[in-house]
């Protein structure tokens, strides 16, 4: 499970979905047979939400998929109210005891594995997984799958009219409930809402096609209606981890010799692009060779991926420029590239930290570069970094910003 995680979030999201549908579909038709209604329900939800729950803390992602404690103040969530509220619907229409205990009990446990696993699949890693609340997509997308999840019921015999209410109210619910999420940093009040909801289906007394309309419409006012203000009034001070940091996701190391034709073709990639002065041969595989079996490639890992790749030039052919502070234990870097669709990240910052920690650790003093001078945004790179301009000067067929760093 944790390669999957680290290669895709949205798949480890998918599989979890896939797990819990046909889980909980077939335990529910298998206890059927048996003659003890959810009986094996409960069983498979206690063991989805096991193996969830261990996953979760062995890889410390509970404040990531809001499994911690709220953030903030009861009165800037105006005390959960309207989720209390959304929370007691099954008590709108009267109660009534129609199952033994032995089945209402049954039926309350797997509704609690029910609330405790959607949310967390749902709220916790989907949403998360496509973004968070700064994608502004992950919040619909969320919302609505989570609404739609419900036209299982059709399948199981649910009315059509009822099940189509239930997509509207459902969506809401879900809309209201990353609102908290949102704003809390935490789906423990998401779960509880989402557990008792479930839980008390039990109980409760089923309306007429027009009491049905209403408590829907209800429903689904209060839901939109209490998200809405929720993200209205904390907007740009949301207390959930929206997304892990792309610091989180990369990884920089050496380069591993399964990935040499990944990084010659991350290479053509950038190639042609604005920016970029690479000749249609340069860098080729013999620049990759060299670097690979010099120690001198590393590459940022980004989930699985090669989100970039940089080489470290020991031997330093710009020392003959005569344009440098210092020329001894002076290294040089060069071949830095960055997955066009990544550009503006930062990816480029921390291919140059990265290797500026190896030079320094093989005893490099400085380091002097190249860079073009049309090349606004790796100049400014540069400059942030700490390195200063020398001169102009022309190399290798172009004229080029010669740059240097005082590592000391």
């Amino acid at each position: 499970m944790k390669k999957l995680f680290a290669k895709s979030e949205i798949w480890f999201a998918v599989l979890w979905i896939c797990l819990y549908v046909l889980g909980f579909g077939n335990a529910d038709s298998l206890s059927e047979e048996l003659g003890v209604p959810k009986l094996l329900t409960v069983i498979v939800g206690a063991v989805l939400t096991g193996v969830l729950w261990i996953f979760i803390r062995k890889e410390s992602l509970e404040e990531y998929v809001g499994l911690c404690r709220l953030k903030g103040n009861g009165k800037g969530l105006l005390y959960f109210l309207p989720l209390v509220l959304i929370s007691t619907v099954n008590f709108w229409n009267g109660l009534a005891i129609n199952t033994d205990l032995t089945e209402t009990v049954l039926y309350i446990l797997s509704m609690c594995f029910v609330g405790f696993l959607e949310e967390v699949i749902f709220r916790g890693l989907l949403f998360q997984a496509m973004g968070g609340v700064r994608a502004k997509s992950a919040v619909i997308v969320a919302a609505v799958t989570f609404g739609m999840g419900h036209a299982v019921n059709l399948l199981l015999g649910a009315p059509l009219f009822e099940t189509l209410l239930q997509l509207v109210y459902a969506s809401a619910i879900g809309f209201c409930y990353i609102a908290v999420f949102c704003t809390c940093g935490s789906i423990w009040p998401c779960i509880i809402s989402h557990a008792f909801i479930n839980s008390t289906s039990i109980f409760a007394v089923s309306p007429d096609a027009t009491g049905s309309l209403v408590i829907a419409v209800v429903q689904t006012v209060l839901g939109i209606g209490f998200g809405c203000w929720l993200f209205r009034s904390h907007k740009g001070s949301w207390a959930c981890c929206t997304a892990r940091s792309m610091e989180e996701k990369l990884n920089f190391r050496p380069a591993k010799e399964g990935e040499k034709q990944q990084i010659f073709a991350l290479y053509g990639t950038v190639k042609g692009t604005a920016f970029c002065v690479w000749e249609e041969d340069y860098p080729g595989n013999a620049e990759l060779e060299h670097d690979f079996e010099t120690g001198n490639l590393f590459v940022l890992e980004e989930e699985g991926r090669i989100a970039g790749a940089i080489s470290i030039l020991p031997e330093n052919e710009l020392d003959d420029l005569e344009l440098w502070s210092e020329t001894e234990n002076a290294f040089e870097f060069a071949r830095v590239a960055v997955a066009p669709e990544l550009q503006g990240k930062g990816l480029a910052a921390k291919l140059v930290n990265g290797v500026e920690t190896i030079i320094r650790q093989r005893g490099g003093k400085w380091i002097h570069i190249l860079a073009a001078p049309e090349n606004l945004p790796a100049v400014r790179t540069y400059e942030k970094l700490g390195y200063t301009k020398q001169a102009e000067c022309f190399a290798f067929g172009h004229n080029y910003l010669a740059l240097e760093k005082d590592l000391r």
